[in-house]
């Protein structure tokens, strides 16, 4: 990933990085909750390092509530959390909710007529980051 996307920047300057995140339900039906957030701060300082930039924002999409309950519970519930408490700790992070996209039986995924919801989401709380970051003088 980092490969391809400094081969697509090269040679052009950004005058911002906001990175979207949508993952975590392996994690959750794993019960991965507990290093979810360690693992993702390592990402995020490996991207920062391989980028040669400190000035990233980041918008995580929480994963939905599909499997609130039953037998993978806990674990996915955990990661909800986390997701949230990740976005919330840092200065230049959001996080976007994602309960209401998958549909009237709560399915793993988005159905296709609520897709563009979700990247609407996701773009306005990245422009929400940079303006902030613009208004911050960072």
């Amino acid at each position: 990933m980092i490969e391809k996307s400094l081969n697509a920047c090269k040679g052009n300057h950004f005058e911002t990085v906001t990175f979207i995140w949508m993952q975590g339900e392996s994690d959750g039906a794993r019960g991965l909750g507990e290093v979810y957030e360690q693992s993702f701060l390592r990402l995020m300082a490996r991207m920062k390092k391989d980028l040669a930039r400190e000035d990233f924002n980041f918008v995580i999409g929480r994963i939905s509530d599909a499997r609130s309950d039953g037998i993978s519970a806990e674990g996915w519930r955990r990661v909800r959390q986390v997701q949230v408490k990740i976005a919330e700790d840092a200065q230049w992070g959001e996080w976007i909710n994602t309960d209401d996209l998958n549909g009237p039986k709560d399915d793993l995924h988005y159905p296709a007529e609520n897709q563009a919801d979700l990247g609407r989401r996701f773009a306005e709380q990245a422009i929400k980051l940079i303006n902030r970051r613009n208004s911050d003088g960072s």
